[in-house]
């Protein structure tokens, strides 16, 4: 990551695990600095997903939304703590 003033992220749905891998180098190669994904029923896992994104490059990662109403606590717990 740089030490630029500013920094720019990027929100993005992944559809699969190759292609997510490849939306996390080609935003950490365009230089921006954080990866960021919204929850829905609809779509991968966060956790899983933002650990696999922080893997494959260096930017930072998060959930843009996290819809608590969409997935219960003790299976959100036993995601992340996997």
């Amino acid at each position: 990551m740089s030490d630029h003033r500013f920094r720019f992220g990027v929100v993005a749905t992944p559809q699969d695990g190759d292609q997510w891998r490849t939306t996390a180098q080609r935003v950490a190669e365009l230089g921006y600095s954080t990866l960021l994904m919204p929850d829905g029923l609809q779509l991968l896992s966060p956790f899983p997903a933002l650990a696999t994104a922080a893997a494959t490059a260096d930017v930072r990662v998060g959930t843009f939304v996290l819809g608590r109403v969409s997935r219960m606590s003790t299976g959100t717990a036993a995601t992340i703590v996997r």
